[in-house]
């Protein structure tokens, strides 16, 4: 059973030894209370600032001593937390990506870790499909130029800070529509400020576009003819770049229409 720290208790060195305590001895990832990184950084700088005000103060060099190491100590425990709330959570995206199951439970992870999780468990299965599938299939392993951009550098991220409202993490599926904005003959950062109506242009001719009709909400995104699209709601139809529109619908976010205008 989950246990969260009860939301009363304030965060203390006792506190921090006990969350390590049971993340150390149980398998499944524990519950932490949503605010539970604010409440550590409030912690660590109320010691580092009884250190400060301390100094030249009547204040024991015992204490003085005793209160660094007691930070020293509480960096180690939140280090060795974080790295094995992080072991678990790329093995539940592991187990994800392989066994396609809905039962594994999320609703453990912080907001942070929700989007390692689902950016792990991203990559794990366009690399799944793009190898295994392929060798299984009698074909040579092929990964799409803009899926190793986006696992790579996560390349094209959403060009505002929209809030995850849960359909998809900003950098997954939006990047990897936008990623394949880099196979535009220049669209290197440097030429899209100097030259960007030779760009448009470019990109423009070079346009394919295919009708979709979206599944899911959909933040603001940039497409490989880095144009801005969207955001979109749920039933909305809109006319995308070819590419981006394939990348929506292998994600199942949209679907096309069958009077789209793609090639």
């Amino acid at each position: 059973m989950q246990e969260a720290v009860n939301k009363d208790v304030n965060i203390t060195y006792e506190t921090l030894f006990e969350i390590l305590r049971r993340e150390k001895s149980r398998e499944d990832l524990q519950e932490l209370q949503e605010s539970f990184f604010q409440d550590v950084i409030d912690y660590l700088r109320d010691k580092t600032r009884i250190m400060e005000t301390s100094q030249g103060k009547l204040f024991s060099e015992e204490e003085m001593e005793k209160t660094r190491v007691q930070i020293m100590n509480i960096r180690k425990i939140l280090k060795e937390l974080y790295e094995r709330r992080e072991k678990k959570i790329i093995y539940m995206a592991l187990n994800k990506s392989r066994t396609k199951t809905n039962i594994i439970n999320t609703s453990v992870l912080l907001k942070e870790e929700q989007e390692l999780y689902e950016s792990v468990n991203d990559v794990l299965d366009r690399f799944r499909e793009g190898i295994l599938t392929n060798v299984l299939d009698k074909k040579m392993p092929s990964i799409r130029k803009n899926d190793v951009s986006s696992a790579n550098g996560m390349q094209g991220m959403q060009a505002n800070n929209a809030p995850n409202n849960g359909y998809d993490q900003p950098g997954s599926d939006v990047s990897a529509v936008s990623a394949g904005a880099s196979d535009i003959p220049g669209s290197s950062p440097g030429d899209a400020e100097l030259k960007p109506k030779e760009i448009k242009k470019e990109a423009m001719a070079n346009k394919k576009t295919k009708t979709v009709r979206f599944l899911n909400p959909m933040p603001k995104f940039i497409g490989p003819d880095m144009v801005i699209y969207g955001p979109f709601e749920e039933e909305d139809i809109a006319s995308l770049p070819e590419a981006a529109a394939n990348v929506l619908i292998e994600k199942g976010r949209a679907e096309v229409m069958e009077n789209g205008n793609g090639a």
